[in-house]
């Protein structure tokens, strides 16, 4: 009986040993979450540049697991180019941690490409569909983004080869993240 009950303690000991091993490392208690940012429209409406702020902080799931983020595990988005005007154009989206840039050129010389100059053709009722899947093509700097977005903060900036007015309708960033205890 005593063996028995030693076998049966020692047994219960090295279980909890494990799981509290696999608790400390993280990998017994994690889960992927996936939120969808809605950033609206991203306009040039005739200007060199705009911006506009990502603030992971105004999703629900990102805020219930923000304490508890392991890593930023992949990030894209979906959209869909409209360039009404006449003439094409090309544009580029950069990210940064800083907010106060105002110009286009400053964008240019101290912000991080997520891509450049993508072409979006010319002429009223055309539209160009970027889906997650392309998006994720077209994404230079992942590493760093993925970085900068630990932060749960940065500033998106987008930029054109002229003063068109071309827009990213309906602009969702998508992010997973691994989040545990």
């Amino acid at each position: 009986m005593t063996t028995l009950r030693n076998r049966v303690t020692t047994l219960i000991s090295i279980a909890s040993a494990v799981a509290f091993g696999a608790m400390q490392s993280g990998c017994l208690f994690t889960s992927t979450e996936t939120i969808a940012l809605t950033l609206g429209d991203l306009d040039l409406a005739g200007r060199s540049m705009s911006k506009t702020q990502v603030d992971l902080t105004t999703n629900a799931t990102y805020r219930d697991n923000e304490h508890k983020i392991k890593q930023i595990d992949r990030v894209g988005f979906s959209t869909t180019a409209v360039n009404p005007d006449i003439a094409n154009g090309n544009i580029s989206l950069w990210f940064s941690k800083d907010a106060t840039m105002e110009a286009a050129q400053e964008v240019r010389a101290k912000a991080t490409p997520l891509f450049e100059n993508l072409h979006v053709p010319a002429g009223p009722g055309f539209r160009s569909p970027i889906s997650y899947r392309r998006s994720t093509d077209l994404i230079e700097n992942i590493e760093l983004l993925l970085k900068d977005l630990e932060t749960g903060a940065l500033t998106l900036y987008m930029t054109g080869d002229g003063q068109f007015p071309i827009l990213f309708e309906d602009f969702v960033l998508i992010v997973t993240f691994t989040a545990g205890i």
